[in-house]
C-alpha cells in the first residue's frame, strides 16, 4: 500500500511539474526589464537625486538581435520622438539609467565594460512650465518585453489643470490628457534592425 501511495504521489508530481513547463510560445518575450535593487547605503546616496535618477536591469534572450530605447516628449499638443539609443545583440546593456532633469534627459547604458550615455536637450518641449500637478509611472516589477512592440518603461506627465486622471505604465501615454510629458520606451526585435 505504501508503495502504491508513493507511486501515486510521484505520478501526480510529474504531471503537476509538466503542466508548469513553459510552452513553445514563450519565445515571444524578447527580454525582460525590472527596476534595479541596491543596498541601503546606495539608496541613501541615490536619494540625493530626488526622483531624477532611475535604474533598470535588463535580461536579454539569445534570440533578440536589436534594441531601441526611445525618448518621447509632449510638444505643442503631440508626442514626438526626442532621441534614442539603439544597437545590436553585441551592445545589449545589462543596466540602464535615466537621469531626468527639467531641461534635458540622459540615458546611460551600463555593462561589464563600463557605461556610455546620450543627453537630449528638452528646451523646445513643453517639459518646462508652470504645471499644477505631475504624475510618474514606471515599471515596478520584472516585465517581459515582447518582440517588435514598443513598451513604455517610464512616463512622466504634468498638467495645468486642477486635477489629473490616474494612469498606469500600461496605458498608451500618447492618449493621456497632459500639458507636458516625457516617456521612455523599449523596443526589441529578433528579425530586423530598429
Amino acid at each position: 500500500m505504501k508503495k502504491f501511495l508513493l507511486f501515486l504521489m510521484i505520478t501526480i508530481s510529474v504531471f503537476m511539474c509538466s503542466a508548469c513547463t513553459p510552452s513553445a510560445n514563450t519565445d515571444q518575450a524578447a527580454t525582460s526589464i525590472k527596476p534595479s535593487t541596491f543596498s541601503k547605503e546606495t539608496n541613501n546616496v541615490l536619494s540625493l537625486f530626488d526622483d531624477k535618477l532611475y535604474f533598470f536591469d535588463t535580461t536579454w534572450k539569445d534570440t533578440a538581435k536589436y534594441f531601441k530605447f526611445t525618448g518621447w516628449t509632449y510638444q505643442d499638443g503631440t508626442w514626438v520622438e526626442s532621441g534614442s539609443i539603439s544597437g545590436t545583440s553585441e551592445d545589449f546593456p545589462k543596466q540602464i539609467a535615466l537621469l531626468l532633469e527639467e531641461d534635458a534627459y540622459t540615458l546611460y547604458t551600463i555593462d561589464e565594460n563600463g557605461s556610455g550615455g546620450a543627453t537630449v536637450n528638452l528646451e523646445n518641449a513643453n517639459f518646462i512650465g508652470n504645471v499644477t500637478m505631475t504624475g510618474v509611472q514606471k515599471i515596478e516589477q520584472n516585465t517581459q518585453i515582447p518582440y517588435d512592440q514598443e513598451t513604455p518603461i517610464f512616463v512622466k506627465i504634468g498638467t495645468k489643470k486642477d486635477s489629473m486622471k490616474e494612469f498606469s505604465i500600461t496605458d498608451d501615454f500618447r492618449t493621456l490628457d497632459c500639458d507636458m510629458g516625457f516617456a521612455l520606451t523599449l523596443t526589441v526585435s529578433n528579425t530586423e534592425e530598429l
